[in-house]
């Protein structure tokens, strides 16, 4: 293989004047920060402007639905009185009249046996008594504290001293008396 010989390069030397470089970056920089400060105005008015819209919006929808509500209310209230108005009725005739008659029977004589200074032994003696047949009941509680308790209550004295006799006789009961009181 042959060797391969390039032949030799002329240089020239061209030298142009160009003029100089004029460094204006910072005014690019500037320009660019007023760009995007008009576009971060822009941005901030449209926030403004849209919030601004939602508040009056939202002002007149709380308004609307408040009248709304009152409408419903007063619709409500009006169903109401129509339904009180139907269910009242008038009476033309008086009601007849109910008469009753209560004999009220006073029993102011009782045959007293016992009386106790705590309740439950009296309403003991009243258990006992009861299942013996007497009508017996607690009386109240007398002047000096204590819970009487009657065999049985009398509207007529005799019947009342023929039970006291016959209760002295059978029950062996020499304690018990004859109380004269209008409960």
């Amino acid at each position: 293989m042959s060797s391969f010989v390039l032949p030799e390069v002329k240089r020239e030397t061209l030298l142009k004047e160009t003029p100089p470089i004029v460094a204006r970056p910072v005014q690019l920089e500037a320009k660019r920060k007023k760009e995007s400060n008009a576009f971060l105005k822009y941005a901030a008015i449209f926030v403004i402007g849209l919030s601004l819209l939602g508040l009056g919006a939202n002002s007149i929808y709380q308004k609307n639905l408040s009248e709304q509500q009152i409408i419903a209310n007063q619709e409500q209230e009006r169903e109401t009185q129509t339904k009180i108005e139907k269910a009242t009725f008038i009476v033309s005739e008086a009601l007849p009249s109910l008469s009753v008659e209560v004999t009220l029977d006073k029993k102011p004589y009782h045959i007293i046996a016992g009386a106790f200074r705590y309740p439950e032994n009296a309403q003991r003696l009243v258990n006992q008594l009861t299942t013996s047949g007497y009508k017996a009941r607690i009386l109240g509680v007398n002047k000096w504290g204590l819970t009487q308790v009657s065999y049985e209550s009398y509207s007529e004295i005799n019947d009342a001293i023929n039970s006291l006799y016959r209760i002295r006789e059978t029950e062996a009961n020499d304690a018990a008396w004859l109380l004269t009181q209008d409960l």
